[in-house]
């Protein structure tokens, strides 16, 4: 997962990854490093949840720029 993750540009994977570390430090009994991975895990969600919405509201106004210069 680490592997993929580093060699994969996704943000799904490097998101899917601090789940992963924070569920696998959870089950070692590392409750301080599985808080840590969990707190990371939240900041890449808010910030992946973000971008895509700047994203789609960007994508959306393109659109409509482009359909008010064809006049359609």
């Amino acid at each position: 997962m680490r592997a993929l993750a580093a060699s994969v540009s996704q943000p799904t994977f490097g998101w899917a990854l601090l789940i992963a570390e924070a569920a696998w430090s959870f089950a070692q009994g590392d409750l301080q490093a599985s808080e840590q991975w969990a707190i990371q895990e939240a900041e890449a969600h808010d910030t992946a949840a973000r971008l895509g919405a700047e994203g789609i509201t960007r994508e959306v106004a393109e659109c409509r720029v482009a359909r008010a210069a064809t006049g359609g």
